[in-house]
């Protein structure tokens, strides 16, 4: 591939900014008007709101939300980089709105912000490898029209996952400067610090991290002479180090500076940070002792190895840390019904969240049997994990999306440099084809489900089960557990003073199982044991044309069964409804 080192203008990157909000803003304009009066997308963003509601409230940084988990609190993995980013756009705007409001104009902000963001991230990651600088426009294009990176860019979205992905990308576009000498001294400096940062956001960026670190090393070892790739190995490694070390201090996990927690940034991954630092220390010696490939290769390795081996048996429970006591069965109960988190099932969504991975990946194999280029077969290999990762879980799908969106500018490049010599309408339709096949070929294939949806509208309850205005229902209720559906419990913690069962976050997993249990309580006469356990006092419900998967492996007599049928236990009654929402509210009889 092409080499080039030139810088992109400040015209392009607002244009690379600019792209991908505008787009965004035009497919949700739909949806402007509700996000707007206060509506938010994504259960997580309404938790993201109520517990920066409590950080203000207790004016210093906390972990959870206190009315979930029938009012003992929930607690919450993520780290606090984002809130501070939330805060910090909100901060303006409260002298002139209050402080509800401008949290809610920050909620409407970072979700296209976030877009912005990436859409200059791979435009400028493409850049050294495009000869065409009018085509890296198409970068920030595909990258916003990627569903698992779009749908969390809209207005109303509050969460890290973009900005994890403008974090993988800086890094791989740091190494990728690195490898091909276009990078500036303090390249390691950089990406060092972008990947100390996207641990910071979540531990899921460690593996993307791991990779581009990898991609170094295999660049030094094919490289024996080159010095700016071990200086810039060392850089990179104590630049990581000293990043995750001031966010351990500087945001430190519930249990405080010492505990090792797995799923946010703790002291386990400030000492796997000093173990990478240590191993690009060890580089340095090797490479001024060694010139040779399997002498690096050996040396290096058994460093490597012996560094995480001694992280490993440091924190001997790490791979314990997610479960939190709970079994295989009661996990996959939980993570069933987490969307995001279901393997791509069908050609369809296949289509729409990993083409246009596996096209890059396809030009990467091209290029790395071509010039038979260690780093491009390091290459073809990740982008291979990133791909099956996207298969197995849709939100990962943006990784590999964010990767076919770099390599399309640099797909028409190498077109452009393969038929130079032909016809110029053969280079026009290269390009057409090209671009058809990462814009339109993804978006027509989403086509079938929407029209499927649309078919089973008239089918479903006309009640719209939205429980944006029941705050006037259930406000003499306020400081009760109340038994939901277990997605509105954000919204419904944010809008009303009631207490909720459980929420879909693994750290509180009994509390989702109590409330998996409550709905799958069987015929009694008396109040079932499961609801005690809850302390649940009153049960919201919304009846549907659908099974809920909730019950869907037990005979239909659940509790969930039941209530959808109108056969309601003698030890519930009926104290209010909301015929807009379809919403019935239970109180338990003492």
């Amino acid at each position: 591939m092409a080499r080039n080192s030139e810088r992109i203008g400040w015209q392009a990157t607002l244009l690379h900014g600019a792209l991908p909000v505008g787009l965004i803003l035009l497919l949700g304009v739909r949806r402007f008007g509700a996000v707007v009066d206060g509506e938010l997308i994504n259960p997580d963003s309404y938790m993201r709101m109520v517990r920066l509601r409590e950080i203000l409230g207790a004016a210093e940084p906390v972990h959870g939300v206190g009315r979930d988990v029938s009012g003992t609190g929930a607690v919450l993995h993520w780290s606090h980089l984002l809130d501070s980013v939330v805060l910090a756009i909100a901060t303006p705007f409260v002298w002139l709105l209050g402080t509800e409001q401008a949290l809610h104009v920050a909620a409407l902000t970072i979700g296209p912000a976030s877009l912005a963001a990436l859409g200059i991230a791979v435009a400028w990651a493409a850049a050294p490898f495009a000869e065409e600088r009018r085509w890296l426009w198409l970068a920030p294009l595909v990258a916003c029209l990627a569903p698992a990176i779009g749908s969390y860019g809209w207005m109303g979205v509050v969460h890290h996952h973009v900005a994890v992905v403008v974090v993988a990308v800086a890094v791989a576009g740091w190494a990728a400067r690195i490898v091909i000498g276009t990078g500036p001294p303090g390249a390691g400096w950089a990406m060092g610090v972008w990947s100390g940062v996207g641990v910071w956001l979540t531990p899921e960026t460690l593996p993307l991290t791991t990779m581009a670190f990898g991609g170094l090393w295999v660049a030094w070892l094919s490289h024996p002479k080159r010095d700016d790739i071990v200086r810039a190995v060392w850089q990179t490694g104590l630049a990581f180090l000293l990043t995750v070390s001031l966010a351990v201090i500087i945001d430190p996990p519930l249990g405080g500076w010492g505990v090792p927690e797995t799923d946010r940034m703790s002291i386990l991954f400030a000492v796997l940070a000093g173990a990478m630092a240590a191993t690009g220390g060890a580089i340095v010696a090797i490479h001024s002792a060694w010139t040779g490939m399997l002498p690096r290769l050996a040396a290096s390795g058994t460093f490597g190895l012996l560094a995480c081996l001694a992280w490993v048996m440091l924190f001997p429970d790490m791979t314990d840390g997610l479960s939190h006591g709970a079994t295989d069965v009661d996990t996959r109960a939980m993570w069933g019904h987490i969307s995001e988190m279901q393997p791509v099932a069908t050609f369809d969504s296949m289509l729409r969240h990993l083409l246009t991975g596996l096209l890059g990946c396809a030009v990467l194999i091209f290029c790395a049997i071509e010039s038979r280029s260690p780093v491009l077969v390091y290459m073809v290999l990740c982008t291979g994990v990133l791909l099956v990762l996207g298969f197995l879980h849709v939100r990962f799908a943006a990784y590999p999306g964010a990767l076919g969106a770099v390599m399309v500018p640099i797909i028409i490049a190498i077109l452009d440099r393969r038929l130079i010599n032909r016809p110029p309408t053969t280079q026009s339709l290269a390009r057409v084809g090209t671009i058809s096949l990462f814009v339109l070929v993804p978006f027509v294939s989403g086509l079938p489900a929407v029209s499927k949806a649309a078919q089973a509208t008239p089918a479903q309850t006309t009640a719209s089960c939205s429980v944006s205005e029941l705050s006037g229902m259930l406000e003499p209720h306020a400081g009760k557990v109340v038994l939901t559906n277990v997605n509105d419990t954000p919204e419904l913690l944010l809008r009303t003073g009631i207490l909720t069962v459980g929420s879909l976050y693994h750290r509180n997993q009994p509390a989702f199982l109590r409330l998996r249990s409550a709905w799958r309580s069987r015929p009694s006469e008396t109040v079932p044991r499961e609801f005690t356990a809850a302390g649940i006092a009153l049960v919201l419900f919304c009846p549907s044309s659908e099974r809920s998967v909730l019950v869907a492996d037990l005979p239909p007599d659940t509790l969930l069964d039941r209530l959808g049928q109108g056969d309601v236990p003698v030890w519930l009654v009926r104290v209010a409804d909301d015929r807009k929402s379809g919403h019935i509210l239970y109180q338990v009889k003492p």
